[in-house]
């Protein structure tokens, strides 16, 4: 019965040591659906000013005017069955590229679930949006969040990184 209970012991050990090992969401690109994800990106805002990412300025070029911006829509309900969410990136201008990256997630005992993941890549476009859904009949209340990265590229590339999070959606 001792070595039973060993055993178990062992075992509850080793299965929380492989949920606390799981991997931060360092880069804030893309995850992959089921990915756990870092709490703490819920510090970020949901609109943001695009700033210049360091070193990637050409020599002598512009810098990008201001007025570029990403935003993470807060995630809603829609119907009976579905929840909604959107990113976008924005410039009142065309650029030779401008991207968004987003994941709708959901938070969940062992961290933030990603259920849905789009982006776009656009060239000489002033926009790039996703919409992001999920299917949620029957499955309970959870937080829900939009997690987006954007860019654009001009002389340099600018970027930001936005989050919005909408608690208490019941399916």
């Amino acid at each position: 019965m001792k070595f039973r209970t060993l055993v178990f012991s062992v075992a509850a050990a080793l299965s929380l040591l492989a949920v606390s090992t799981v991997p931060a969401f360092a880069d804030p690109g893309r995850a992959e659906v089921g990915q756990v994800q870092d709490p703490s990106i819920d510090n970020l805002p949901s609109k943001t000013e695009l700033t210049p990412l360091p070193g990637s300025e050409e020599p002598g070029a512009a810098a990008l005017p201001p007025g570029c911006w990403g935003h993470s829509d807060a995630p809603y309900k829609g119907g009976l069955t579905d929840v909604f969410g959107f990113g976008e990136t924005y410039c009142p201008a065309s650029y030779p590229e401008i991207y968004v990256d987003s994941d709708l997630q959901r938070s969940r005992w062992f961290g933030w679930e990603t259920l849905d993941t789009d982006s776009e890549r656009n060239f000489w476009s002033n926009r790039a949006d996703v919409d992001l859904s999920t299917y949620c009949f029957g499955e309970g209340t959870y937080d829900y969040r939009v997690k987006s990265y954007h860019e654009v590229h001009a002389s340099q590339i600018s970027f930001g990184n936005t989050v919005n999070r909408t608690n208490g959606i019941g399916c």
